[in-house]
């Protein structure tokens, strides 16, 4: 095998080949790969002329992400590969016949999981559930002016801003919030090919959402950033977000919450439509 740390040159190998794979999954994007390389100490892996990011989660474990349609292998050689990382992931349950049960074992830890939700739902806040999301955008809506622009690498400044008003907030540090990575990414908005709102109350930059889609029918929303100090912020930018998207997407992707409890509230509040589990394959 031939690896190399993952950097700026492999943009386009990794994008071309995750364009043809389109997975749904956050790490399923060169801009996520490349944020968060040094968490996840990414490399590129030629193996034998198949493409895999190697890296290790955030539990520790190493494994091989496959940059190709798993399906379109030689299943003989799928236990070779296991054995060359340690395990296979993020693999998606619609690859999962591909797997023996005799010869492996696989699983998914519901921190690595994607919380998926139509666009409909987003741009609408349907039904007895989402009321309290209703009423909060209502009353955003109620107290404030507003206007929203297109997040461009012209205008990533304001964004920069309000990004350093909530990492204050936050009242950690740098390293343990991913205000770095989202600061890179605003800092590349073009080359990554990201697309986002940016959002004003009044005159003032307030809030802003950054992302991309990683498949033919799944927007991931990678970064979003408001100043709370604006009652029902999020769910207004959000909502005005989906809307925006039209019939661009049928899923937006909120990402996964990491285990953090905070994270996963907020997220479930939202009632997802679906779960995206991502499978972890070992040998047995």
């Amino acid at each position: 095998m031939h690896k190399t740390l993952l950097d700026l040159s492999h943009r386009e190998t990794v994008m071309n080949a995750l364009d043809a794979t389109r997975i749904p999954f956050s790490e399923y994007s060169f801009t996520n790969l490349y944020l968060f390389r040094q968490i996840h100490k990414y490399h590129l892996v030629d193996r034998n002329g198949l493409l895999f990011i190697e890296g290790i989660t955030r539990d520790n474990a190493p494994y091989g992400m496959p940059l190709f349609d798993l399906s379109e292998i030689d299943r003989s050689m799928i236990g070779n590969i296991i054995a060359d990382f340690g395990m296979l992931f993020p693999v998606h349950e619609r690859h999962l016949h591909i797997f023996d049960d005799s010869r492996f074992d696989y699983h998914f830890n519901p921190d690595d999981s994607d919380y998926l939700f139509t666009r409909e739902k987003i741009a609408t806040y349907p039904g007895r559930n989402l009321h309290k999301k209703r009423n909060l955008m209502k009353q955003f809506l109620e107290s404030y002016s507003w206007y929203t622009l297109d997040l461009t690498a012209e205008r990533a400044g304001f964004a920069h801003a309000i990004l350093d008003e909530w990492q204050k907030s936050t009242g950690r540090n740098e390293a343990e919030t991913d205000y770095l990575s989202c600061r890179e990414a605003l800092e590349r908005i073009d080359e990554f090919r990201l697309r986002g709102t940016l959002l004003y109350v009044g005159d003032d930059p307030a809030g802003f959402l950054l992302g991309e889609s990683v498949s033919n029918d799944t927007f991931a929303l990678h970064f979003a950033k408001c100043n709370t100090r604006y009652k029902g912020i999020y769910q207004f930018i959000y909502n005005i977000f989906a809307k925006e998207l039209c019939n661009e997407c049928r899923y937006i992707n909120f990402e996964q919450d990491l285990g953090i409890a905070e994270l996963r509230q907020a997220k479930e509040s939202y009632q997802p439509d679906t779960m995206a589990h991502k499978f972890r394959v070992t040998l047995k």
